[in-house]
């Protein structure tokens, strides 16, 4: 099976990654934090801070378990976040 990518930003996100990155820019208005990621969710995450799309935050010169939207994505995503959880919900229901 092939994994279909979705371009946004000249970067190539499946739809999971896109599902996580307007889950964060939407519901959690640009900053997610949580102490239990599971796998899966952090590789996502791990992957869209490699992309540009996000940033971990550090405190004390840790890091810690909050990743941001970068301002300049959520200007360019926020008015679209709303159509791409609804893509690709329906893209999950296939």
């Amino acid at each position: 099976m092939t994994e279909i990518l979705y371009e946004i930003e000249n970067q190539k996100l499946t739809a999971h990654e896109l599902d996580v990155l307007a889950f964060i820019a939407g519901d959690c208005e640009g900053v997610f934090q949580c102490d239990d990621v599971d796998y899966t969710l952090r590789e996502t995450l791990d992957m869209l801070v490699l992309s540009g799309f996000v940033i971990r935050e550090m405190e004390n010169g840790c890091w810690i378990n909050t990743w941001s939207v970068t301002d300049e994505m959520l200007k360019s995503l926020e008015p679209y976040v709303s159509s791409i959880m609804l893509t690709v919900s329906s893209i999950g229901e296939a």
